[in-house]
């Protein structure tokens, strides 16, 4: 039983009166409540947003843009809000009108003719803004969107539920808050920057939207399962028609898996348009000559799998049109044979992901080359196994998925001497030679392969875990040397002592402190007893004339001797130098309190301030004074806020191509730490071992001139797929072009 309570669905009645199914009225109060308060924390976001903007802006314009944009949103948020929140219970009260009211993208289009010479250029921004979170939405939330859809399409009867009408689709949300925003007087700049931050914290949280209405109306016994064959509530089951093109075939659509009906289906609607120039199509079905049965293009296809040559990096290309045509044309060359519609849609959906492999950027060319020699066998396993495009463990995918990720890191080298790229390559070439009919030989492959990852993985682990411990170890050194030299530094620009007294606290308490930092922390009792030391040593200099001070003096030398003792240990292994360090110091104070001419006191000359990390003629110098090494560093004050938070939210573990100028070369590398005590971010190769350390505004500077960008680790598969959607997609709608 499907719906568990008859009462509760739609019966007749206005359009007006009509009122939500039960089972929706939980949905739309949920939503209505996670929405809220994600629009909240998108305001308070904004807020703090605009208010850093303003105060690291570079002109008054800018300050002005951005602080003006702060307190339009103070004042008007409510209001926006309201808006939001009244078009999204209008929509939902769509649902049970037989003639919808006017939709927001409906409301925006009139809303921009009025004024069009003026916000053309800020209404094509907007929409570039709003369609790809659009897509982005729908594209990561693709399932539970469906489910949902096809929940409330079998609730409402008065209209058909789609991406159009439903109330929570990714598109009538973004349109409701653009509507809202409309509400803010403020500069394009501003409000793109809302948009950003409305598709991080609003539409990002989408799935928690649909996995929240789904699991509702599940449990009011709502198609607690969605089969492929949906009907209308009122209505009796009956079978799905299928498309245009499928009704010829011998395959039903119980046979194709959801992804690959989907796929069709869009092929089908792009013949149908007769828009058929998609790159990697062509059309088979509608050869001349007789229809060619699966089997014995399988047979084939193996025949010309055993023929294949190695492909070069160099010369990889996508050759299955190739094969096809030379399968196809082989007994009669002026009536090639045809193929069932769904081969013809196998084949060219194969031939659309190797031609994806090839065109991406992530992978590198020699592993192009290397997998696009398995473009007949993974033709075979889909055309024997239609459900090969929805199925994620299939071994076959798998075994190139873990291929693209492990190789994600791979650099050009000897490919010769490489062990990683020998053992995929005999992998390739042993499922060339021995792939016929029996599948298993993906599983053991994958196993071995898994097993060899899984090897490499923990030596580069190991190597890489010892990479960021001494790249920790460093900057605590670093970061405990800065302090110390400061601190001396700060304490003795305002001394004058004798030059014994200040070349020992250079030469030999200078490293005390930096060990006591590393050992102890800054905040420990122990530093601040070596920091107190100087001073008490600096007091005990002083010539003292007071008889309270004097017999103070004499109270505290023995004990002060034992600490410089004491500290020294840490320091200085041999025992007769510290003893003559010590006996120095307290000669030295003796002569201080009984005036003793030759000793030579003065304050800090610059050799020793430069041994405390003092750069002498340090001090701001105009555009024209400054070096270029000096003006590169000068503009990283001038990075936006934008490259600094993307530094900062980059995930470790990600992957990045990075071009360093320097050495003029590209590196792959892993952001595998960011160490606090020094803010640098360490990058190491697949091996493990660092190739660069970075700070944080070198980075984003990097990140900012496109010298640093990150690699997409999703798996390959799911990227050539999505990239496949989208594609057909722009290519069934007027004057649209597929993305690459």
């Amino acid at each position: 039983m499907i719906y568990k309570n008859d009462q509760i669905r739609l019966t007749g009645g206005s359009d007006k009166s009509a009122k939500l199914p039960a089972p929706i009225q939980p949905v739309k109060d949920s939503a209505h409540t996670i929405l809220m308060h994600c629009l909240e924390n998108l305001f308070n976001s904004c807020d703090d947003l605009f208010f850093d903007l303003s105060s690291r802006a570079t002109s008054n314009s800018e300050q002005n843009l951005y602080f003006e944009s702060m307190r339009e949103l103070r004042i008007k948020k409510a209001g926006a809000l309201s808006n939001f929140c009244q078009q999204l219970g209008a929509d939902f009260g769509s649902l049970t009108q037989k003639h919808p009211q006017t939709k927001p993208q409906e409301t925006l289009e009139s809303s921009r003719t009025d004024n069009l010479s003026l916000v053309q250029d800020d209404d094509i921004e907007r929409d570039v803004a709003i369609n790809s979170m659009v897509s982005k939405a729908r594209t990561n939330n693709q399932e539970p969107l469906y489910h949902l859809q096809t929940r409330f399409d079998f609730l409402i009867k008065q209209q058909t539920i789609n991406a159009d009408n439903n109330p929570l689709d990714p598109q009538q949300l973004c349109n409701n808050f653009a509507l809202a925003c409309e509400l803010f007087d403020i500069h394009i700049k501003a409000k793109i920057i809302i948009y950003k931050q409305f598709d991080r914290l609003v539409v990002g949280q989408l799935g928690k939207v649909y996995a929240t209405a789904n699991d509702l109306l599940i449990n009011e016994g709502v198609m607690p399962k969605i089969s492929r064959s949906v009907h209308k509530s009122n209505s009796t089951p009956t079978p799905a028609k299928p498309a245009p093109d499928q009704a010829a075939t011998s395959a039903s659509p119980a046979e194709l898996s959801a992804q690959f009906s989907e796929l069709s289906n869009l092929l089908a609607s792009i013949r149908q348009q007769g828009a058929i120039q998609a790159p990697g199509y062509s059309q088979y079905a509608t050869n001349p000559g007789a229809v060619m049965n699966s089997n014995e293009l399988l047979n084939a296809l193996s025949h010309i799998q055993l023929e294949q040559a190695p492909i070069s990096s160099a010369s990889a290309a996508n050759n299955l049109h190739m094969f096809i045509d030379l399968i196809l044309s082989k007994s009669n060359p002026s009536t090639p044979q045809a193929v069932k519609q769904t081969d013809e849609d196998t084949i060219n959906l194969v031939a659309m992901f190797f031609d994806f492999i090839l065109d991406d950027q992530n992978l590198p060319s020699a592993f192009q080359a290397l997998i696009s020699r398995l473009q007949i066998p993974v033709l075979k396993v889909a055309l024997k196994d239609r459900s090969f495009f929805q199925n994620a463990g299939h071994p076959a995918r798998k075994l190139i998925n873990t291929i693209a990720s492990t190789a994600l890191g791979w650099e050009a080298e000897s490919l010769d001497k490489d062990k990683f790229y020998q053992m995929v390559s005999k992998i390739i070439q042993d499922i060339i030679e021995n792939y016929s009919q029996d599948e298993s030989i993906f599983s053991s492959k994958l196993s071995a392969l898994d097993q060899a990852v899984k090897q490499y993985q923990h030596r580069q682990a190991l190597i890489e875990k010892r990479t960021k411990q001494a790249a920790q170890g460093k900057a605590i050194t670093h970061a405990a040397k800065d302090l110390t030299q400061k601190t001396i530094l700060d304490i003795l620009k305002k001394a004058t002592l004798p030059i014994e007294i200040s070349q020992f606290l250079i030469e030999y308490w200078q490293p005390f402190m930096v060990f006591t930092f590393i050992k102890y922390g800054k905040d420990s009792p122990e530093w601040l007893d070596a920091t107190q030391l100087i001073h008490d040593l600096l007091w005990a200099c002083q010539a003292q004339q007071e008889a309270k001070s004097i017999a103070r003096l004499e109270k505290i030398k023995p004990v002060l001797m034992t600490r410089i003792e004491k500290g020294l240990t840490n320091t200085i292994n041999d025992d007769e130098e510290r003893l003559h360090l010590c006996q120095n110091i307290h000669q030295v104070i003796h002569q201080l309190q009984n005036n003793k001419a030759e000793l030579t006191i003065r304050p800090i000359s610059p050799t020793q301030a430069q041994k405390l990390g003092h750069t002498p003629g340090g001090g701001s110098k105009n555009w024209k004074e400054m070096t270029g090494l000096e003006r590169q560093k000068a503009q990283h004050q001038a990075l936006t806020y934008e490259f600094i938070k993307e530094a900062e939210s980059l995930a470790l573990n990600s992957w990045l191509d990075y071009n360093i100028i320097s050495e003029q070369k590209h590196v792959r590398c892993k952001l595998s730490a960011r160490i606090e005590a020094n803010d640098h971010y360490i990058f190491v190769n697949r091996f493990g071992f660092k190739v660069l350390e970075k700070t944080r505004k070198d980075f984003a500077y990097d990140l900012q001139q496109k010298r640093a960008k990150p690699l997409e680790s999703t798996p390959l598969f799911d990227r050539a797929f999505n990239n496949i959607t989208d594609n057909l997609r722009n290519l069934g709608q007027p004057d649209t072009q597929p993305t690459h």
